[in-house]
């Protein structure tokens, strides 16, 4: 699973690099994250978490490319899930063009906030992951950027860290 995963991500950055030249279509945000969620949902149940979605009952359309899209969404999930504590819950929120993903894992530091979102950086805390290659968050970035919007850590005073991709 983890040689599959780590294909798969290098995949996606070969082909962030040729986004560019991809045509950008109508994508609904909120079918989009409806998906990722469902499709992550019965990792959620085997590790006995709640996953909580909201603000996916109404279109919010923006350009771009669906799929791209989607396996960024897909990338935030799947840290949630790896990095907050088991029998946490893990919210998926659209709202007003952003999409945000809040876990209960250890709130990461003001110094590490923009070196997390860099292709390779990886955790070397003794609890982190050990499998990771240090592609999700940086496949995010990209994707946005392409977007011409961003991707963040949002600063909050509560437990845990609410992931952010903001649509312009």
């Amino acid at each position: 699973d983890a040689m599959i995963k780590r294909v798969s991500q290098m995949l996606d950055i070969t082909r962030l690099e040729y986004a560019d030249t991809m045509e950008k279509k109508p994508v609904n945000l909120a079918e989009v994250l409806s998906q990722a969620c469902q499709d992550f949902f019965p990792l959620f149940i085997k590790e006995q978490r709640e996953l909580r979605v909201s603000g996916v009952d109404n279109p919010i359309l923006v350009k771009g490319n669906k799929d791209l899209i989607y396996r960024a969404i897909c990338n935030l999930l799947d840290n949630a899930l790896e990095y907050s504590p088991a029998k946490t819950p893990v919210d998926a929120t659209l709202k007003n063009f952003t999409i945000k993903i809040k876990d209960h894992g250890k709130k990461i530091s003001e110094e590490r906030r923009r070196a997390i979102f860099e292709r390779f950086h990886k955790d070397r805390s003794p609890s982190a992951r050990k499998s990771g290659a240090g592609l999700g968050l940086s496949i995010v970035t990209r994707t946005m950027e392409i977007r011409g919007g961003c991707a963040d850590l949002e600063k909050t005073n509560d437990n845990g860290n609410t992931f952010r991709m903001i649509f312009k």
